[in-house]
């Protein structure tokens, strides 16, 4: 009788290993399918560097390519651009008309401001967007 009871003991823990083992495979197996399924909306990382464009260099085709930008703007830019020279900073876009906050903030992240173009020297921001501010009220 010691052998069958030591026989239905040892029968008992095999199964509760194998019940335990087949429960953490299961949990294993749905957090990789969970996983797997979050991956798939993910956006892919870049490992490159983020790729911006000059203004300064831009053509008018590479200006069109930008968010928001149409062909009537990218003249706007590139004739402004002639006029006064490099652009410093986003600030300078400003007083270009169409670019507003909003365009501001969509081009900030693919636009940098390097290399000097030879022009006249730009003037002051704040004082050409004032100008261009009470020339088109004036009109």
């Amino acid at each position: 009788m010691k052998s069958s009871g030591h026989h239905r003991a040892l029968t008992l823990a095999l199964l509760a290993l194998l019940v335990v083992t087949a429960f953490r495979l299961r949990k294993s197996s749905i957090a990789d399918d969970r996983s797997a399924r979050s991956s798939e909306h993910r956006t892919p990382v870049s490992l490159g560097p983020p790729r911006t464009l000059s203004i300064n260099h831009a053509t008018q085709s590479e200006l069109e390519a930008l968010p928001g930008v149409g062909p009537a703007l990218a003249r706007r830019i590139i004739e402004a651009r002639a006029r006064g020279g490099s652009f410093r900073s986003l600030a300078d876009l400003d007083a270009i008309r169409g670019v507003g906050p909003a365009m501001l903030r969509r081009l900030s992240p693919l636009l940098r401001f390097d290399s000097h173009v030879e022009g006249p020297a730009r003037p002051d921001t704040h004082a050409e967007h004032v100008r261009q501010t009470a020339l088109e009220e004036a009109r």
